[in-house]
């Protein structure tokens, strides 16, 4: 009887885990996703007739 209820358990406590386990591994990714679309590179390596804060200025972010 111990054995079977020690087993139920222990089942419980392992899927338990792996449902924990995926609810996490989605927000990772979603954090993750999210910040990676957050970030765009303005695309200019060196500015030619001034700074780059110069050049800039005008465009949005």
């Amino acid at each position: 009887m111990r054995k079977r209820i020690f087993r139920i358990i222990m089942s419980l406590a392992i899927l338990l885990l792996v449902i924990l386990s995926g609810m996490l591994a989605y927000s990772y990714f979603n954090v993750e996703r999210a910040v990676s679309r957050s970030y765009q590179k303005s695309g200019l390596k060196a500015a030619e007739n001034g700074s780059k804060e110069e050049v800039l200025k005008g465009k949005s972010p």
